[in-house]
């Protein structure tokens, strides 16, 4: 059964209003001076935040249509049925790309918290060094995948 595009639309509006509305007041809440005392920990807010007005936005003009095929999942973005071939190629492995940036966000969230709680100065320099490498193979092959759609 093919849902109406118009019922897309709503839906993803919508979420992109309250997206930006919730957002942008979280970011003034952050702008307060009374907010300093979230230290660093503001920065890592302030780019969830804006991170999500962007991907919300992007969701909303792009609009993701998922068909089910007969080997698998097809998708194409309405907003880009209208674009030439190039753009529409770039705008299609944009959404991809934007659909992991979330999921890198919150490693680098978990990856925050761990060491400010931990303090990094009181674990053995091994453990930072393979921290930071295996984050840094995971993003290289992330950004692999990405290249290679």
């Amino acid at each position: 059964m093919a849902i109406p595009i118009i019922v897309h639309k709503v839906i993803l509006y919508s979420s992109a209003v309250v997206s930006v509305f919730g957002n942008g007041l979280l970011l003034l809440l952050l702008a307060h001076r009374n907010s300093h005392v979230l230290g660093k920990y503001r920065v890592l807010l302030a780019m969830f935040a804006l991170t999500d007005i962007a991907i919300s936005l992007f969701d909303a003009w792009f609009i993701p249509i998922f068909l089910l095929g007969e080997y698998g999942y097809v998708f194409f973005g309405y907003g880009s049925l209208f674009l030439e071939q190039t753009l529409g190629k770039i705008v299609n492995v944009t959404y991809c790309s934007s659909f992991f940036v979330p999921f890198i966000l919150l490693s680098l969230h978990f990856i925050y918290r761990f060491l400010s709680l931990t303090n990094c100065a009181t674990i053995p320099r091994f453990f930072c060094y393979s921290l930071f490498t295996g984050v840094s193979v995971a993003y290289l092959l992330l950004i692999h995948i990405i290249c290679d759609i």
